[in-house]
C-alpha cells in the first residue's frame, strides 16, 4: 500500500496582448493532490495474479487558475482584475480497480488483465469579465457555463501470448486498449464561440453530456531475433 500526498503553490507573472492592448498577467496555482495505490501480487504453481486499486483525490483552491490582469499604459500599470473566475463545486478524482494473471510453461506464455477508469470532475460555477475594460468577476455565473459533476470511464481489456522457439528467436502478439482524458480546452472553445453555439441552443453542459472517454484498441505482433 503506498499513499502519496502532492501540493503545488505557484506564482508567476506573463505578458499577454488583448486586441491592441498590453497585459501584465499575475497567475496563481494553488493546488493538492491525495490517492493511495493498493496492489497484492500471489503464485500459484504456474500462474501469477495481481489484484489493484489506485485512488487519488485533488482540488484547486480557490479556484482553477486565478489569473489577474494589468493594462500596461504609458504611466504604469492599470488593473483590470480577473480575466477569467471559476467557482469549483468539489474535488477532482480518479477511481482504477483492475485485476490481472499471467502464464508460463515451458516455451510457452500468457497474460490477460481488466481495467476501470474513471475520472470525475467537480461542478463549476464560472463567471466572465463585466466589460472588455473591466476583468473582475461579475456577481452572478453565465447560467450556460454551469456545470454538473461528471464522470467519465472506460474498460480497458488487455492479452497477450508468446512462445519462445530457441534461445534467440521468440513471437508475441499483445492486445491492449488505451484511452485518453476529454479535452479541457473545449471551455476556451465555448468561450471564443458562445454566440454561435447559444444560437444552436447548445450550452457547455450539454456539451459536455455527450463527452466519451476516447479510447484506441491497439495490436502488436512481433518477431525477436537475437544473434552475437
Amino acid at each position: 500500500i503506498k499513499p502519496y500526498y502532492a501540493k503545488e503553490d505557484a506564482d508567476y507573472s506573463q505578458t499577454a496582448t488583448s486586441g491592441s492592448t498590453f497585459q501584465k498577467q499575475d497567475v496563481k496555482r494553488d493546488f493538492w493532490q491525495l490517492g493511495v495505490i493498493a496492489d497484492w501480487k500471489a503464485k500459484y504453481n504456474d500462474f501469477n495474479f495481481g489484484i489493484g486499486y489506485w485512488h487519488e483525490t485533488s482540488r484547486y483552491l480557490p479556484n482553477a487558475a486565478a489569473v489577474v490582469s494589468y493594462q500596461i499604459t504609458t504611466t504604469g500599470l492599470n488593473k483590470l482584475g480577473y480575466q477569467f473566475y471559476n467557482e469549483i463545486i468539489g474535488n477532482w478524482a480518479i477511481n482504477n480497480p483492475y485485476v490481472k494473471i499471467a502464464y508460463q510453461k515451458g516455451s510457452f506464455k500468457a497474460q490477460a488483465g481488466l481495467k476501470y477508469m474513471a475520472y470525475t470532475y467537480p461542478g463549476q460555477n464560472r463567471y466572465l469579465p463585466i466589460s472588455a475594460t473591466n476583468n473582475n468577476p461579475k456577481p452572478t455565473p453565465e447560467a450556460d457555463m454551469i456545470t454538473a459533476r461528471k464522470t467519465n470511464a472506460q474498460w480497458l481489456p488487455s492479452a497477450g501470448i508468446g512462445y519462445q522457439f530457441t534461445k534467440n528467436f521468440e513471437s508475441y502478439l499483445n492486445y491492449g486498449r488505451g484511452y485518453m482524458r476529454p479535452y479541457s480546452t473545449v471551455e476556451n472553445t465555448y468561450i471564443a464561440a458562445r454566440s454561435a453555439f447559444l444560437a444552436q441552443g447548445m450550452s457547455l453542459q450539454s456539451i459536455l453530456d455527450n463527452w466519451v472517454m476516447e479510447s484506441s484498441d491497439n495490436v502488436d505482433l512481433g518477431l525477436i531475433f537475437n544473434s552475437k
